[in-house]
């Protein structure tokens, strides 16, 4: 990414770890700074940070969510689009347009209705 890029990325709270945890709209997922407890422990947490994410077998990025002792794995362009793209129409599916399963920018992403459109999680 570029610094051009990374000036305009947008970071938005994923619903149900608000407070805990926010994707960005070039693909990003961090972990909130919260004063009043932290995710892991229930303790303070002082520091923001970048999460590292991890490939399927498949080759799509992925993370892990922890809140409370829970621990869900999310995908993360339909993390991205569940935040940044409305879906009116209720699509299941969520594609990359350009192909390249790491490119998880909301540009790059649509919601598709079938599976063998799916290009995604």
């Amino acid at each position: 990414m570029n610094g051009a890029e990374l000036k305009d990325e947008v970071w938005r709270d994923i619903p149900g770890y608000e407070g805990f945890y926010q994707v960005s709209s070039l693909g990003r997922i961090k972990r909130v700074a919260n004063s009043k407890r932290n995710c892991f422990t229930g303790r303070p947490c002082g520091q923001e940070c970048i999460l590292t994410l991890r490939r399927d077998r498949n080759g799509f990025l992925f993370t892990r969510l922890r809140v409370g002792g829970f621990t869900s794995v999310r995908g993360v362009c339909k993390l991205v689009a569940s935040v940044f793209i409305p879906n009116p129409d209720n699509k299941k599916y969520v594609q990359h347009i350009n192909g390249v399963k790491s490119d998880n920018r909301v540009v790059n992403l649509a919601y598709v209705s079938t599976r063998n459109q799916k290009d995604g999680l």
